[in-house]
């Protein structure tokens, strides 16, 4: 007789899936115009006089700001909101958030530079007090040169760069949300005021999923707090007008992303 047969060996289980760790959702901070504007503010003082990070002077940036412009409170006070906004920006910047902006703040920033231009050119014509109340559209744009543009389109062109230089990245957000911005934006002013380059922003911002909205504007911020947080309004029927907000401004940017209302958590408006 020939030797038995081998008993035969069961197939080996197949290996369980590797677990891949989770990818933890990069958190989102928006910027609004007049924080851009703040935080552009300080990058051009901090590289004219060399402070940290833009130079080797270690004197702190805040006496720096004081010495220079001593006695010049409202102005000051400008540069001391872009200092704080700028240390947001970088600290948010080391935490691995992403920043972004909406197209309008650009806009916007390129048209008031170029009023600026027209009325430096006013000022130093030395026009008389009467003749200040009717500078209009005709009057800024014949007063500007074609140095004035080339001048604006550089400085706001190069914004993303010359803030990367100091270890802020900003980004335009998404341009193909634009359509979807429009919309979210008119239907969100069925709820709730907002003038039409905030509504654009906050809108853009929602879209954006943006779990931070940095604004230097007291209405804009008091408005998207009472949206997010109803509760931490005082006035009892405010609160309960704010809440409605909440929950139709949810389904609307439920709707326009494509993903359910319970998952949407919108952006906070901290003032730094």
């Amino acid at each position: 007789m020939g030797p038995a047969p081998s008993p035969a060996v069961p197939p080996a289980a197949p290996a369980a899936p590797a677990v891949l760790p989770a990818i933890p959702l990069q958190q989102v901070l928006f910027l609004d115009t007049n924080a851009m504007h703040c935080a552009r503010l300080y990058h051009a003082f901090g590289r004219q006089h060399c402070v940290l990070p833009f130079g080797p002077l270690l004197e702190d940036p805040a006496d720096v700001l004081r010495r220079v412009h001593s006695g010049r409170g409202f102005k000051l006070d400008g540069f001391k909101n872009g200092l704080k906004i700028f240390n947001h920006l970088r600290e948010k910047c080391r935490e691995g958030w992403r920043i972004e902006f909406a197209p309008m703040s650009r806009l916007e920033l390129v048209c008031g530079l170029l009023r600026g231009h027209a009325i430096a050119d006013a000022a130093h014509e030395g026009i008389t007090l009467r003749m200040w109340s009717r500078i209009d559209e005709n009057e800024i744009l014949g007063r500007l040169q074609v140095a004035n543009y080339d001048t604006v389109d550089q400085d706001t062109g190069d914004t993303e760069e010359s803030f990367a230089k100091v270890g802020i990245e900003l980004s335009e957000t998404n341009p193909d949300r634009i359509q979807e911005v429009w919309s979210l934006a008119r239907r969100m002013l069925s709820l709730v005021f907002l003038d039409a380059a905030d509504c654009s922003i906050y809108a853009s911002a929602l879209l954006a999923e943006a779990d931070e909205l940095l604004t230097a504007d007291g209405y804009l911020r008091m408005v998207a707090n009472a949206i997010e947080n109803p509760g931490g309004v005082t006035n009892l029927e405010q609160r309960a007008y704010f809440q409605q907000v909440r929950e139709r401004l949810i389904q609307f940017v439920a709707k326009s992303i494509g993903v359910d209302a319970a998952v949407i958590a919108l952006p906070k408006a901290p003032r730094v």
